[in-house]
């Protein structure tokens, strides 16, 4: 039985519908990744799953049992913990007392052991246990994300772009410590810009565009697939006509991950995904040698 069931899953904001008819599912132990380009309805998934948008249709069942209805604290008691955009820690509190905060949801005689067991997950946080939280840089609030996440042992961890305005190395960190818990059991669902890392880390990848779920597939098939992450961050659309204008084989780039991370870092740091970032860099060399190139047909012809 499927740890997570999302049946017929709609969201709207007023006239605007974000999701639409989504339905999947992560088994117990899995970790499945959703990829997407900025707007594609990503974000708007996780708040309907946890409740955290008034228009919302459909049917959400965790282990088995409907949580439509269920208050953020109850969700995070059976299990379902969430890492949103932006961390969610609370800047104005110590790292001690964000912890301290994180784990109410648990029963009392829990708590000191939960908290005890995040800060050993991240020992940078004990040294600055007493530090106000928005003091910290951006990678240690987002380890601080995830020790309160880790302190209400979830059965469930749901993370809404990780990796998201992160240093290089602080990415391997957090995908490192992502591996390990997921190796001990725990099921990950991922919203994720930086595809690469995230399909080494997963089994399965969902790819979403304009509220809708429109390919899924084994992460590894998606890493053997470049057109797969392509379709995700340019939309189906835009690659069968790349497909068309080019030819059936796509080209393939294959970039080390020390260059995909700082490709990364970049493109976040402009507020753009690697897609745009890279099409933006690249598409006026290409117009050039295109432009370039049929010059050159035409010479030939009028010899």
């Amino acid at each position: 039985m499927p740890l997570l069931e999302v049946e017929h899953l709609s969201v709207r904001y007023g006239r605007i519908q974000a999701v639409r008819d989504v339905s999947f599912s992560v088994g117990e132990g899995e970790a499945v990744v959703l990829l997407g380009r900025n707007g594609a309805g990503k974000s708007s998934l996780i708040a309907g799953l946890v409740n955290g948008v008034p228009g919302r249709s459909g049917r959400v069942l965790f282990d088995g049992e409907p949580i439509n209805k269920l208050r953020a604290d109850q969700l995070v008691r059976r299990g379902l913990v969430v890492v949103p955009e932006g961390r969610g820690i609370l800047s104005e509190l110590s790292v001690a007392e964000n912890l301290a905060m994180a784990t109410y949801a648990l029963p009392k005689n829990r708590r000191a052991d939960a908290v005890a067991e995040a800060i050993e997950a991240f020992p940078r946080l004990g040294e600055r246990r007493k530090q106000r939280a928005g003091s910290l840089s951006g990678g240690e609030q987002q380890m601080l994300a995830l020790a309160r996440a880790r302190a209400l042992q979830p059965k469930l961890l749901v993370l809404d772009e990780p990796s998201l305005g992160l240093a290089p190395v602080i990415i391997d960190e957090v995908y490192a410590w992502l591996a390990a818990q997921h190796a001990a059991g725990l099921s990950i669902l991922l919203v994720e810009q930086f595809a690469a890392l995230a399909l080494q880390l997963t089994e399965r990848a969902l790819v979403m565009d304009r509220g809708v779920i429109v390919a899924a597939c084994s992460s590894a098939e998606a890493l053997d697939d470049e057109t797969i992450v392509r379709a995700a961050y340019m939309g189906h659309e835009r690659v069968d006509r790349a497909r068309t204008h080019h030819g059936s084989t796509p080209v393939r780039l294959r970039l080390g991950p020390q260059l995909v991370r700082r490709l990364h870092s970049a493109a976040t740091g402009q507020g753009q995904d690697v897609e745009s970032y890279l099409l933006e860099r690249v598409r006026p060399v290409l117009e050039s040698e295109g432009a370039a190139e049929n010059g050159a047909r035409s010479n030939g012809r009028r010899k």
